[in-house]
């Protein structure tokens, strides 16, 4: 390792690398940042941050480290500008609309309506369904789309999102459209619904005309070239588009007749136009996008992908086209040949992608879950591409088909398919959007299977119909449990884009020195001194061992607040951190990382002078091996908690001429988790002393390490004794 190379891998996260060295966030904005993971960045490793922006790792490694060596490469977020920070955080406000109505008229609505449906509690009025049909759709559905395109395309794309002023407007439009046209639909109910219904579809055209016009403007500035996903994206945005145009109509229509029930005829083209033609799509080219580096899948069959396309699109204007004209044969049997496009483009799809060989690895991101549930919604858009065919096929045959066959494919689609995928995809992406980890996954998790639960019971009323109806009672509870499941998936949503606000609003940690004394925060103080981790864990502070409860717990407390909580003297631990930070931050205080105008400072606060600090001067000693070991005492393995010397890691120490220091070193073990850092920190603390012109540290395996190399302290306290 050469002194001016920086010590970083693939598995080094995206935030530890913004934080080590500020000046590479130029590079990282430049390949599609954007302000993603607020001000801290995201927690991902930066092979996953490659893969996900289609950037060669090797060379984004390369101008990593050309950033590094230069230092008057811009700092992180140097390049950001007001416009950019602000759509960076432009979806928290889309999603939790989404989480909001379906929590209130979309599924917990719907839930309520089946009940008195299919246990015959009363008379039910058709606009309820409608209204809890738009809100899934146009509350709950769109708004998530737009959320997560606004923020995951122009990462994408490597290019900012224009126009915002669009974007912005697009969610005021879409939530004034959703409120005035689920009053007009209520109809008799209600006055002045006909024109509500009217006004509400050209708020929404409006809406979704925005949106088209960010996004595309987007895609025209954007350097990357065409790629499969972008003819889905394409596909998925003209069907949103054409949805409009029904939602126009279906008013003028009831304008015309004086009757909100008077556009009732285009509410299943509207309907089949946005899961079968607009959300299949998205879903699709997102999937297209984010497979490999989310979901561990191969290269897609791009000669599959572009088949089930084209059916895809052939399949969704046939469905469109037929549910305008159920009472004629032809639109039956167009109707009939969309449906089994549609189940064809569905199986081809999944094929072509291996999408049941979903699996999380290391980009799961710590939620072994993920993967599982992105199965599941898979396996229900195959069911419901099998029931599209069975109703296509027994339609075509003018066979007697089941009642509620119809019914069982559209909620197995958009129920099974569609509310799983983007739980769990929200799941996995928003924590990155917000640079937080997901938030209650347990709850995320159960109420995923509760959501697949409910839809294998909603699943037995076409069962029913064919011959059992005391499975109606069964499945009347189905959406109750459906319910359930998306209240806690949303709750963990919620309490996540909190998380993701709250961490938005913390300032990046300053680089100013820290006095480590009682009263310092816990988080400010691992974030300054990161060896300080290693003293605190064996201090007792166990919990700081987990990434989470340092970005968590560690924020709330103080030194002297967590001392007290766990019974220890907080001075000598003061010391203890003292003694071992000390050289650290005297190196950081002299070396070019700290401003120039700003006093030096030790460990306690109390200014020093550099030339004559005892750990840099080394008290005169000449540059030699023995005073080498003496530093090396100060690096530690953060997992042990003993300094690398003790353990025996360090093989030897050359002084060569002119100041050039050779290391030779081993690990605990080849595939150490902190290697990196370890080799690292040797590195920047033998720099740090006068005289030291260049470093090079070499890690062998021959011999390889034992606990017989520890010193007789180190392996008394590890238990070796």
């Amino acid at each position: 390792m050469r002194s001016d190379s920086p010590a970083l891998g693939p598995s080094d996260s995206v935030r530890e690398i913004l934080s080590r060295f500020p000046q590479a966030g130029a590079v990282f904005e430049r390949h599609g940042l954007l302000g993603c993971g607020g001000q801290t960045g995201p927690d991902e490793r930066l092979d996953l941050f490659a893969a996900v922006h289609r950037v060669s790792l090797d060379g984004l490694l390369a101008a990593l480290e050309e950033a590094i060596r230069s230092p008057s490469a811009p700092a992180a977020g140097a390049e950001t500008s007001a416009a950019e920070a602000q759509a960076a955080t432009l979806y928290r406000r889309f999603l939790r609309m989404a989480l909001v109505c379906t929590l209130t008229l979309g599924a917990t609505f719907g839930a309520a309506n089946l009940l008195v449906i299919q246990l015959s509690l009363g008379t039910l009025p058709p606009e309820h369904n409608w209204v809890h049909a738009t809100f899934q759709l146009f509350g709950f559905v769109l708004p998530f789309v737009m959320g997560v395109a606004y923020h995951a395309l122009p990462r994408f794309l490597g290019t900012p999102l224009r126009p915002l002023g669009a974007a912005k407007a697009s969610f005021w439009l879409v939530l004034a459209g959703l409120l005035v046209r689920s009053y007009g639909q209520f109809g008799s109910l209600l006055p002045w619904t006909a024109a509500a219904l009217f006004a509400g579809g050209g708020l929404q055209l409006v809406a979704l005309a925005c949106f088209a016009w960010a996004l595309v403007s987007t895609f025209h500035v954007a350097p990357r070239p065409f790629e499969p996903f972008h003819g889905y994206l394409a596909a998925g945005l003209a069907w949103w588009l054409v949805a409009g145009v029904l939602l126009v109509a279906e008013g003028g229509l009831a304008l015309w007749t004086k009757d909100s029930s008077g556009g009732q005829i285009l509410h299943e083209p509207l309907y089949l136009a946005v899961l079968f033609g607009a959300v299949l799509a998205f879903i699709d080219g997102f999937i297209l996008r984010m497979g490999g580096s989310f979901l561990g899948l191969p290269p897609p069959h791009r000669g599959g992908v572009r088949a089930a396309w084209w059916l895809g699109q052939a399949g969704a204007a046939l469905c469109v086209a037929g549910a305008g004209f159920p009472e004629r044969r032809s639109g039956s049997v167009a109707l009939d040949l969309g449906l089994f496009a549609i189940g064809g483009s569905i199986a081809i799809f999944a094929a072509s992608t291996s999408l049941l060989r979903a699996r999380a690895g290391h980009a799961g991101g710590g939620d072994p879950s993920f993967a599982t549930i992105i199965r599941q919604a898979v396996v229900w858009e195959l069911v419901a591409a099998a029931l599209a065919a069975l109703y296509g096929a027994l339609d075509l045959a003018e066979a007697p088909v089941p009642g509620l066959l119809f019914d069982g494919l559209r909620h197995s689609f958009a129920l099974g398919f569609v509310t799983l995928m983007i739980f769990g995809m929200a799941g996995r992406i928003v924590p990155i959007f917000g640079g937080v980890s997901l938030r209650w996954p347990a709850l995320r998790t159960a109420g995923a299977w509760l959501i697949s639960t409910g839809v294998l019971m909603r699943e037995l009323e076409v069962v029913a119909s064919v011959g059992a109806p005391w499975l109606l009672h069964v499945s009347a509870c189905s959406g109750l449990v459906a319910a359930t499941g998306v209240a806690l998936a949303s709750a963990s949503l919620l309490k996540t884009i909190g998380a993701s606000a709250e961490n938005g609003q913390q300032k990046a940690s300053p680089r100013r020195p820290l006095a480590i004394q009682a009263d310092a925060n816990v988080h400010d103080l691992v974030t300054a001194y990161p060896e300080a981790l290693a003293v605190l864990i064996h201090a007792g502070f166990t919990q700081l061992a987990s990434p989470l409860a340092r970005q968590t717990l560690a924020r709330a407390v103080s030194l002297r607040q967590a001392c007290g909580m766990h019974g220890i003297d907080v001075d000598a631990l003061v010391s203890r951190l003292r003694e071992s930070c000390g050289l650290e931050r005297l190196r950081r205080a002299a070396s070019s990382e700290a401003p120039s105008t700003e006093p030096l400072v030790d460990p306690a606060g109390v200014p020093v002078e550099p030339k004559t600090s005892p750990a840099l001067a080394a008290s005169g000693r000449p540059l030699e091996g023995t005073l080498l070991l003496d530093v090396l005492h100060h690096v530690v393995d953060p997992e042990l908690g003993i300094d690398i010397v003790d353990l025996g890691l360090v093989y030897g120490v050359d002084v060569l001429p002119p100041g050039r220091v050779r290391v030779r070193m081993t690990l605990t073990s080849p595939n150490c988790p902190s290697g990196v850092a370890i080799q690292a920190r040797v590195e920047q603390i033998l720099r740090g002393l006068e005289g030291v012109e260049d470093v090079d540290v070499s890690v062998t395996f021959d011999p390889p390490w034992s606990p017989e190399r520890m010193s007789p302290e180190a392996r008394e306290e590890l238990g070796f004794a």
